[in-house]
């Protein structure tokens, strides 16, 4: 674009901010500068000189367009919903009725008395 012709006579090309995290920023759609420059000119060439001054052709300047001079639109990805998870069934012991329980109660009273007539 035109704005080239300005390099190394316009000031300085500083190094470029470096690009934000992948997903969390996005350039404004079908961005570019008066002079047909997207935010890939500002990425290659710094935003320092030319950021907030120049260039916004219908958009705002490319310090609030693009991502990699702080602009652009912040994105947070949508929270992953984990599956639901069924536990699985717990099955709980089953007291023995009243005439199993009766039953151990008598065995245990023979056992002794068997046990008595022994000592």
């Amino acid at each position: 674009g035109y704005i080239d012709l300005w390099e190394g006579g316009g000031g300085t090309n500083p190094t470029p901010t470096p690009p934000s995290p992948p997903g969390s920023c996005v350039d404004t759609p079908g961005f570019v500068d008066t002079f047909g420059d997207g935010c890939e000119w500002y990425e290659a060439n710094g935003c320092e000189t030319w950021g907030d001054v120049c260039c916004a052709g219908g958009f705002g300047t490319p310090n609030e367009e693009c991502c990699v001079c702080g602009g652009g639109t912040s994105v947070t990805p949508a929270p992953v919903t984990p599956a639901p998870v069924t536990p699985a069934p717990v099955t709980s012991p089953t007291p023995g009725t009243g005439s199993g329980v009766q039953d151990a109660i008598d065995l245990l009273k023979e056992t002794i008395d068997l046990l008595e007539e022994l000592v």
